[in-house]
């Protein structure tokens, strides 16, 4: 029958303390298996420990990773072989750190887009972990539908937004509570209209001229384009002093030469571009 000769005694550790050790020591023949258990439940398929055995199956220990209060209890080894059963216990207590909440990273002022995701991010700290609540003008925001929540196990927490509209502008809080207290953070959100992509709202037209001729091509563009470019034959054309190209706020574009030759005959096309996309226009010119 299996006997324990070194048997489990209690421990004492610290919440986040690394690679607690149990020990034990037993004979038996034949070679008895093996269970480890934590308040009666197997913990043997457990990730947050490492079971060994060692010198022919009679040293056995359990190792737990990092401690924190799930591991308090009442550890037990249990032998079993054919002849009978044995088993050793002792009781682990974790001192479990407390620390009231702190806001490690305030809410910032932010401006949103309509239409669009968005986000509001802070990071907290807090023994044991602090519950969030978030509020907008003084009211507790629902987390379903376009609001959700992460947190990560940095502390680092982040209210989405699915689809921004103009009503989600206001005061938002972050709340954070234990029995060690509270923390919080505010900051204010503005949205603003999302952009539109370019278009055109005058097409360039097909020139034709004789050689000598001033050649101007025309277009307007809405849409509040940040790039307009030129080609011809799909080359990139440039402000070079005999080609001129112009940009006005309203949204009036034009390359203009002054006299043209043969050379300048062929297909322009002007593309205008910003975040939410591109438009282009193209014409002929003869000469």
């Amino acid at each position: 029958k299996p006997e324990f000769i070194k048997k489990l005694s209690d421990m004492e550790a610290n919440e986040g303390d690394l690679g607690l050790v149990l020990n034990t020591t037993l004979k038996g023949y034949p070679a008895p298996t093996v269970k480890w258990c934590l308040d009666n439940k197997d913990v043997g398929s457990d990730k947050s420990y490492i079971i060994t055995a060692e010198n022919d199956n009679t040293s056995h220990s359990l190792k737990v990773k990092k401690v924190n209060r799930c591991n308090a209890g009442i550890f037990t080894c249990e032998a079993t072989n054919e002849m009978g059963k044995a088993s050793t216990s002792g009781v682990l207590s974790v001192k479990v750190s407390v620390k009231k909440p702190e806001i490690e990273q305030e809410l910032k002022p932010t401006q949103l887009v309509e239409g669009k995701p968005g986000k509001l991010v802070a990071k907290v700290s807090g023994e044991p972990k602090p519950k969030i609540t978030w509020l907008k003008d003084g009211k507790p925001i629902s987390l379903n539908g376009r609001f959700s929540m992460e947190e990560a196990e940095d502390g680092t927490v982040t209210l989405l937004i699915s689809n921004v509209t103009p009503d989600d502008a206001g005061l938002y809080s972050l709340v954070a509570t234990s029995d060690e207290g509270e923390a919080s953070s505010q900051a204010p959100v503005s949205t603003i209209p999302a952009g539109k992509k370019p278009e055109f709202i005058k097409e360039l037209e097909k020139v034709d001229l004789t050689e000598g001729q001033p050649l101007r091509l025309g277009a307007k563009v809405t849409g509040k384009p940040t790039s307009i470019k030129w080609q011809k034959d799909g080359e990139d054309v440039s402000d070079d002093g005999r080609i001129r190209l112009t940009e006005s706020p309203d949204g009036t574009i034009s390359l203009t030469i002054d006299q043209v030759k043969q050379t300048d005959a062929g297909k322009y096309t002007v593309i205008a571009s910003n975040a939410e996309g591109k438009a282009r226009s193209a014409a002929l010119v003869e000469v």
